[in-house]
């Protein structure tokens, strides 16, 4: 299965036809009391069996620590760390750590995903000879009503089509987040979340979307997003937007991307893009942005002809105000 969609009726795709091998699903847990039991739940009520469910008690203030010793008398395949706060990466960090897994997800706690989440990313990783599995995910605030997908396209990518992905406009998320996503545990023996850095994911996923010999891609929204006001995606504050900047300005050296002219190109623009909310917001220095022009300019042939289109407007607005 090379670069094509396949479909796949998951309700044939039982067990029997692939390996069962076992798969670690991480999740790390902070304040979350309200909604943790539904993302334990759908969790344990998979379609796939053979789970090694690690629950990381981030020092939760809350009564999550309570709720995560309970599930783990009732789960033989329930392990709980309870740790000192130290932030999301270090709680996936932990998880990781002990993870004994083939293969390894990561849910975040007040989510939830559908009851063929494992075994959908499971059978496209297997049957597409894949290091990295991928679905599209569902928004939602209070209530979700969604009918169970059986039926879903398989296609597989290259790494660097993957990074591609990194810079579309319409696939950015569904590329760039941990938690819709099915990896090979072997890729994070030397890959880590950077701790005490929000935007994680940012710094973590274009490394393991390189390291994948390929990855498949599954047309199907099997993960559920809560959508709450605390959230950090999206929110675009100083401290936020810097962050994004520092995690793309790190990918400049990265090989995959440094000895690619068009990913050094997208790397470049999308700097541009958050500095010129900086510029907007009256904290970035004029200097720093007409710098970044220049570099963007030097890889203009590289860009794709709608960035070109739009990179020359924002010159022209530039210069003419």
């Amino acid at each position: 299965m090379k670069n094509k969609k396949s479909m796949v009726n998951l309700l044939e795709a039982n067990d029997n036809s692939v390996e069962n091998p076992l798969v670690s699903v991480v999740i790390p847990i902070y304040k979350v009391e309200e909604y943790l039991r539904e993302c334990i739940d759908s969790v344990i009520s998979q379609t796939y069996k053979n789970l090694e469910i690690i629950l990381v008690d981030d020092g939760s203030p809350d009564n999550c620590p309570a709720i995560c010793d309970e599930y783990a008398e009732k789960d033989n395949r329930i392990k709980v760390i309870h740790k000192e706060n130290g932030g999301l990466s270090d709680a996936r960090n932990a998880g990781i750590k002990i993870a004994t897994g083939e293969y390894i997800s990561f849910i975040d706690s007040d989510d939830y995903i559908s009851n063929n989440f494992i075994q959908s990313l499971l059978y496209s990783l297997i049957v597409s000879d894949s290091d990295i599995s991928i679905c599209k995910y569902i928004k939602f605030t209070n209530e979700l009503n969604v009918s169970i997908c059986n039926k879903f396209s398989i296609s597989c990518e290259s790494p660097v089509d993957s990074l591609y992905k990194l810079y579309s406009q319409n696939e950015y998320i569904v590329y760039t987040v941990v938690w819709n996503k099915m990896y090979k545990k072997s890729l994070f023996n030397d890959i880590w979340f950077p701790v005490g850095k929000i935007h994680e994911d940012e710094f973590t996923t274009y490394k393991l979307l390189s390291s994948a010999k390929k990855v498949a891609y599954i047309d199907a929204g099997l993960y559920y997003y809560r959508q709450r006001e605390s959230s950090i995606m999206g929110n675009e504050t100083e401290k936020n937007l810097f962050l994004k900047i520092q995690a793309l300005e790190e990918r400049n050296d990265f090989y995959p991307i440094k000895s690619n002219k068009k990913l050094l190109a997208l790397n470049h623009y999308k700097i541009l893009f958050y500095k010129e909310k900086l510029l907007k917001k009256n904290i970035l220095n004029k200097h720093d942005f007409i710098g970044e022009i220049k570099t963007v300019r030097k890889y203009f042939f590289s860009l794709p002809l709608i960035k070109k289109i739009a990179f020359i407007k924002k010159e022209i607005k530039f210069w003419n105000t």
